[in-house]
């Protein structure tokens, strides 16, 4: 990930979830959110964001 920004659909790929998860875990707070064009598909996840969840949330999740 070199990248600053990441749009919805990039975010649910790196994170093997629907694009309406990731929408659903940026309302909730579990990831940051940033609308460069509110009311447009602007909507954007930061790097540090990402890595923060991936680090609270699902290196605690059980293996299958």
């Amino acid at each position: 990930m070199d990248k600053q920004l990441y749009r919805v659909g990039e975010v649910a790929a790196i994170l093997g979830i629907g694009k309406s998860h990731v929408y659903a875990l940026a309302n909730d707070g579990y990831l940051a959110k940033h609308n460069r064009n509110p009311g447009k598909k602007g909507l954007r996840i930061p790097h540090t964001s990402i890595i923060e969840y991936i680090e609270k949330y699902q290196a605690t999740s059980p293996q299958m």
